[in-house]
């Protein structure tokens, strides 16, 4: 995981560096490839990083890795500027601090390699979204108040959803690294999303296991306080109604629960062939 985040963030950054061009989301995929020198079938190959996490998994992710092209003044347009601010706004404290400190590292790493060939040096104004959507609201307020026209975050589709519509009201142009809800990106022509979303990654990944483990009834795990989970289940529903498998219960829990021996013994009273669980990737861990 270290060197997927270090090459997708090391990919992005180096985007950054090479495309500044003022007024970016007027210009159609097409034009934005033409400005990176790129055919658009190279624009979409590049877009591609295939990464091996062992000797036995390789995941494809179709990492969008997007010529976040910055919007600058004219201050910044200026042949005097050495310096352009990017925001970071990340889970530094709270129950997804070591998601947010993973991120961080990865990023400053990116940065540190970019900066030593980019004719215009980046730098990162830190704001800690204290592991709330709250919090991730009032650091994109701070920063746009700072006067910050790119920003790198939020993590979770919860925060994302309550931010980008800030984001694309202000014109800063946002990258969520790891949101996956569907729809997201959709909020506007400023933000976007690198990840997979869970429209795309679900339905094949419900087809490929069902065909190689024959399971006909499942049983989901649900939180019910997060986007990305809900969103998740919806998906999760429609894929097995379309490969015909049957839901013999849905337990629910909530953010930051630890306890999940009653809902567990639910669920196997009711003796599913497999369990899908709809949470966040550290609450799985637990469960």
């Amino acid at each position: 995981y270290k060197e997927y985040f270090h090459l997708s963030y090391l990919g992005i950054f180096a985007n950054i560096a090479k495309l500044r061009i003022k007024n970016y989301f007027q210009q159609s995929t097409t034009n934005i490839a033409k400005i990176a020198n790129l055919s658009a079938d190279e624009y979409l190959q590049c877009s591609v990083l295939l990464i091996f996490i062992n000797h036995k998994t390789l995941l494809t992710l179709g990492l969008l890795l997007l010529c976040l092209t910055l919007t600058f003044s004219q201050a910044q347009l200026a042949s005097t500027v050495e310096e352009f601010q990017i925001g970071l706004v990340l889970p530094l404290t709270g129950s997804l601090e070591a998601v947010g400190n993973a991120v961080k590292n990865a990023s400053e790493l990116a940065l540190a390699e970019i900066n030593q060939t980019a004719s215009i040096q980046l730098r990162f104004v830190v704001e800690d979204s204290a592991s709330t959507a709250e919090g991730a609201v009032t650091a994109f307020n701070n920063l746009i108040e700072q006067g910050v026209t790119a920003i790198i975050g939020p993590v979770t589709s919860s925060a994302s959803e309550q931010t980008f519509p800030i984001a694309q009201e202000n014109g800063v142009l946002t990258l969520s690294p790891l949101a996956a809800a569907g729809g997201l990106s959709e909020i506007g022509d400023y933000v976007f999303q690198a990840n997979l979303t869970t429209d795309v990654v679900i339905p094949n990944g419900v087809a490929l296991t069902q065909a190689s483990l024959g399971y006909e009834n499942v049983a989901i795990l649900l939180d019910t306080d997060d986007l990305f989970s809900q969103n998740a289940y919806e998906v999760l529903l429609a894929s097995f109604e379309a490969q015909g498998i049957n839901v013999v219960t849905t337990e629910t829990l909530q953010t930051d629960d630890t306890d999940f021996s009653e809902q567990l013994s639910r669920i196997q009273d009711a003796a599913p062939d497999a369990i899908f669980i709809s949470t966040l990737p550290l609450e799985g861990v637990g469960i």
